[in-house]
């Protein structure tokens, strides 16, 4: 019994030290936890240097060219700007001969355009973008004060940069924006245009309701300098428009009046058809009525007049809406009486108006090629109302006309 417990308490004893850790081979592991993390971490460090020198490398390089394409595009516009053609034309390069022609014909327009305007080669780089050999710039020049950008494309050579054709595909990624109705179309190039084409159009559709509303509108910008704005073949929510930048453009109104105007042509002659949708003579007062329609909507598109002299006025004392009803309850055999009918007279000399484009309208189918600049209103010897139109020609001339109202129609008497 006694050997037993002896026994037993070795044994607890055996326990108890076998359990517990040798305190050097904890140190041991530690040490070895210790220098992994320390190995790991160095190896880490020589990595992030690696990469940080070929990063650092990197950008030395990419600035380097940066900076040797800025050098070529400030001799450039030097040459532009002393005149050294020699310089200019040394800068070109194609695999074509027509290249240099073409630049060729530019520094000579560049020359003239010197001579007739207040022009300031800044040289001044508003965008650049290189894709390994090549790279594409937007420049600046103000002409009068106004500042205005043309793109430039660059190849770079064995012996450096050279400004080369104009190469579209190299124009940016495709992008959408959407607004109500409204998806305008383009590469990352035109985000600016396709940011103000956006936010004007956006308001002309809500404006195109009082005649009629616009669903669905897409707007595709395109970089192609021969295209002409308009609808696009086999869709008839489309509208192609080539981006101002193929040419030169302003800077400050990406969204030009002039491709304005375009566009808002474009959009009153649909919103306008859509409205009727009928086919009317085109030398009918109803077509007339449908035309001055679609120059009114484009008016307050704009905010401007476009000669809807008729309608504008109509629109003024009878409102906005008075001119989408006429534009819907058109028939071929409507005319300008029609008027009455939503006005509630029973006389077009009852009605106020500012007739001067529909009686140049009148003068013109007669085969009068002139303009009616002004209208009095006045009345014959026996109280009749007659309308005295002035109108120009194409030479200057003046011509005056007189129309009275005869069968409640306005008829040229003299």
């Amino acid at each position: 019994m006694g050997l037993q417990v002896d026994w037993e308490v070795e044994a607890e004893r055996e326990r108890v030290t076998i359990s517990g850790e040798d305190p050097e081979v904890k140190r041991a592991r530690r040490r070895a936890t210790v220098r992994f993390f320390l190995v790991l971490f160095g190896f880490l460090a020589v990595i992030a240097l690696i990469i940080g020198a070929i990063a650092v490398r990197w950008r030395y390089v990419t600035w380097q060219d940066e900076q040797a394409l800025r050098d070529t595009i400030a001799s450039e516009v030097t040459a532009l700007r002393i005149g050294d053609r020699a310089l200019f034309l040394e800068l070109q390069r194609s695999a074509s001969e027509d290249w240099a022609i073409t630049q060729s014909s530019v520094w000579d327009q560049y020359q003239q355009l010197k001579q007739t305007q207040e022009v300031n080669f800044t040289g001044r780089v508003v965008d650049m973008t290189i894709d390994d050999q090549r790279a594409r710039i937007l420049i600046e020049e103000l002409i009068n004060g106004a500042p205005y950008g043309r793109v430039w494309f660059y190849w770079r050579y064995e012996d450096g940069w050279h400004h080369v054709p104009p190469d579209y595909t190299f124009w940016g990624q495709r992008r959408t924006l959407t607004s109500n109705g409204l998806t305008v179309e383009y590469q990352s190039f035109d985000q600016t245009v396709a940011a103000s084409i956006a936010n004007v159009v956006d308001g002309w559709l809500h404006t195109s309701c009082v005649i009629d509303c616009v669903e669905s509108l897409i707007i595709e910008i395109v970089p192609a300098p021969d295209l002409t704005t308009n609808w696009a073949e086999n869709d008839t929510a489309r509208i192609v428009f080539s981006s101002p930048y193929v040419r030169e453009a302003r800077l400050d109104l990406p969204f030009n009046p002039v491709a304005q105007l375009e566009i808002a042509n474009l959009l009153a002659r649909r919103v306008v058809e859509n409205a009727n949708g009928q086919s009317f003579d085109p030398n009918s007062e109803a077509e007339f009525l449908k035309r001055a329609a679609a120059a009114w909507l484009v008016g307050r598109y704009l905010n401007v007049s476009s000669g809807a002299h008729m309608l504008d006025s109509f629109a003024q004392i009878y409102g906005d809406e008075a001119v989408g009803t006429l534009v819907r309850s058109l028939t071929p055999e409507s005319g300008i009486s029609r008027l009455l009918t939503i006005a509630n007279t029973d006389s077009l000399a009852n009605l106020p108006l500012d007739w001067r484009d529909y009686l140049t309208w009148k003068l013109n189918q007669e085969g009068f090629a002139v303009q009616v600049n002004s209208i009095e209103s006045t009345q014959d010897a026996a109280g009749n109302p007659l309308l005295i139109a002035s109108a120009q020609n194409s030479t200057g001339s003046a011509i005056s006309a007189t129309f009275a109202l005869i069968n409640g129609q306005w008829q040229r008497t003299g």
